[in-house]
């Protein structure tokens, strides 16, 4: 699965059903993947490539601010493909929710449906 770009945010506050606003709190992060490999080059694993000047912030910040535990932040081995060049691996990102939030995740997925096929791995 290629995703050369994925978004994920969080928080609370917006309109109720009654169209009051509430007021609250937002996060937003850009995951990131691995580089495509070419002709005598690997590619990178764990980096943004298609959204540049970004930066994931450290964890203890992230858990310090919001209502997340981040479990497990790390290279996905082996997601790279395989070939003579191989494209980097991509990350994997477990984040546990403490409080009831809003939650979205937008992603440019390739040819791979992961809700249909359970060995990629892209839920929430």
């Amino acid at each position: 699965m290629r995703v050369p770009s994925s978004n994920l945010t969080f928080g609370v506050g917006g309109k109720d059903k009654d169209g009051k606003t509430t007021a609250g709190w937002g996060y937003y992060e850009t995951i990131a993947g691995g580089s495509g490999a070419g002709p005598g080059w690997h590619g990178t694993s764990g980096v943004h490539t298609h959204i540049t000047n970004t930066r994931i912030g450290d964890v203890e910040i992230l858990e310090r601010r919001y209502p997340i535990m981040l479990h497990r932040f790390g290279i996905r081995p082996d997601s790279g493909g395989k070939g003579r060049w191989k494209g980097g691996d991509g990350v994997i990102r477990e984040i546990e929710v403490l409080q009831p939030l809003q939650v979205s995740m937008l992603s440019e997925v390739g040819h791979h449906d992961c809700l249909q096929d359970p060995s990629f791995s892209c839920a929430l």
